[in-house]
């Protein structure tokens, strides 16, 4: 209801128009006013350069095209009769080694060797050659599992001269339920270098 007054509606003597008014003047302040909820702190660091990677019983090899030049480490000729009977090939035993890092000793780096992972299971690397029924398995110096893909968990601190070595193991292990037969193994792994 409106009620006019000296020729001019009276809206205000309505109780709704009353609230209404006080609704929007009550928005409008707060839409008006900011307050700060938080902050975020961002931090890094800039490194001059990665590491250089090689194999101290590997053989240096060229890379192909679409290929990242690379290391090669020679992980055996096991027998077939072999790999059923124990299970695994003789361990391959190689140091990654680092050099060039870009820290004084001390500096903690943390490892993932990047590759694809075999389809049926993940913690071994899925290999290209023509053997059938096998993939690569690597372990660290403590007989621990490296899988493809996932962070070397424990650090390694860089001798007095910059240099990280790394001692490791690779086997050619059966899997799945794919017949075991004779053929080459080739398996990839990039590696990828987190500092602290």
């Amino acid at each position: 209801m409106i009620v006019v007054r000296n020729g001019e509606p009276d809206i205000m003597k309505n109780p709704l128009n009353q609230l209404a008014a006080a609704l929007f003047l009550s928005a409008s302040v707060q839409a008006a006013t900011a307050y700060p909820a938080g902050q975020i702190v961002f931090s890094g660091r800039i490194i001059p350069s990665t590491c250089t990677v090689s194999v101290d019983r590997g053989v240096a090899v060229s890379g192909e095209a679409g290929r990242a030049a690379g290391n090669s480490v020679n992980i055996g000729s096991p027998l077939v009769s072999e790999l059923r009977l124990r299970g695994e090939s003789p361990a391959a035993p190689f140091t990654l080694v680092l050099t060039g890092c870009p820290s004084s000793s001390g500096q903690e780096m943390k490892l993932t060797l990047e590759g694809d992972s075999h389809g049926s299971n993940d913690k071994l690397f899925k290999h290209s050659g023509s053997a059938k029924g096998v993939a690569l398995r690597l372990e660290s110096e403590d007989n621990s599992v490296i899988a493809p893909n996932q962070t070397y968990q424990k650090s390694h601190h860089a001798d007095a001269r910059g240099i990280f070595s790394i001692p490791m193991k690779a086997y050619i292990v059966p899997v799945g339920v794919e017949p075991l037969t004779a053929g080459s193994i080739t398996a990839t792994a990039s590696v990828r270098l987190s500092y602290d």
